[in-house]
């Protein structure tokens, strides 16, 4: 029988891991997404509308030439034709910012975006710690290492692609749920006060987006039949999925949003939404 892990203190490593140190100062962190997005593409990735957007606000900026009409009208105006819709404006703004091409409007224009991701933000938190942003702010006093750690992390959070693997049906993780599982289950992050609690992942914040990376991976095979006939993913309770010490819950719904991942104690059911 395999040993449960969950109730064990201390950090976590993942097993067989190579760590390459990158200056992301020296990093062009855009013609890095034009190089691999690209390729992608024109390996005839499925791409999910989120990564297609940020791709071609890219080369909107940085190579206009290469952005037709229909491109532009599919990914990134609103149906005005002439209006960037929101995410295709952020990522504009940023990037302009980013190269110091932004003008004096346009960068208030960004922080007038960032203000409202801010507050649209946080209420989302709220709801998935049935807490108000007075207590959650409480973290800040307590531990503000801490709160500016998840601060920052909930600022940044884009709609991330968790699959690494060709396939017709990526998943990926948006900022919902990305609240409800990094909030609840990473252990920095949690607040005491919260009326909503679960086990605590027992690694580092950058290490938790790769081992659920590598679960999917792990099962791609049957997230792609149960997707690919229009039905939800679920693995907990005594079918979770045993990684380096942990069972772990899974559940990805018919659309490829992942709904649910944190380690369970044994025999877990899986968590309501």
């Amino acid at each position: 029988m395999r040993n449960n892990t969950v109730s064990q203190a201390g950090r976590k490593e993942i097993p067989n891991t190579i760590n390459i140190k990158i200056n992301p100062n020296e990093t062009d962190i855009y013609g890095m997404e034009l190089y691999i997005t690209g390729g992608k593409i024109k390996d005839g990735y499925t791409m999910p509308l989120h990564d297609l957007v940020s791709y071609y606000s890219v080369l909107y900026v940085l190579l206009p030439a290469n952005v037709t009409g229909e491109i532009k009208e599919k990914y990134l105006f609103l149906n005005d034709k002439k209006t960037l819709n929101e995410d295709a404006e952020f990522k504009v703004l940023e990037i302009k910012y980013n190269k110091k091409l932004a003008t004096p409007e346009e960068q208030n224009r960004l922080g007038h975006l960032i203000a409202k991701r801010r507050i649209d933000r946080f209420k989302v938190v709220e709801k998935q710690l049935g807490l108000t942003v007075k207590k959650i702010a409480e973290l800040g006093d307590s531990n503000p290492e801490n709160f500016v750690e998840m601060y920052n992390a909930i600022m940044h959070f884009r709609t991330d692609t968790l699959t690494n693997y060709k396939t017709a049906y990526p998943v990926y993780l948006d900022f919902e749920r990305f609240a409800h599982i990094y909030l609840k289950h990473y252990d920095k992050f949690f607040i005491p006060a919260s009326t909503l609690r679960g086990t605590h992942f027992q690694y580092s914040y950058k290490d938790v987006r790769r081992v659920i990376t590598l679960i999917i991976e792990e099962l791609k095979d049957e997230i792609e039949e149960s997707l690919s006939k229009g039905k939800e993913y679920r693995k907990y309770g005594n079918q979770g999925y045993y990684f380096n010490g942990n069972y772990y819950t899974l559940w990805i719904d018919a659309d490829g949003r992942l709904l649910q991942f944190h380690a369970q104690e044994s025999g877990a059911t899986i968590e309501p939404l």
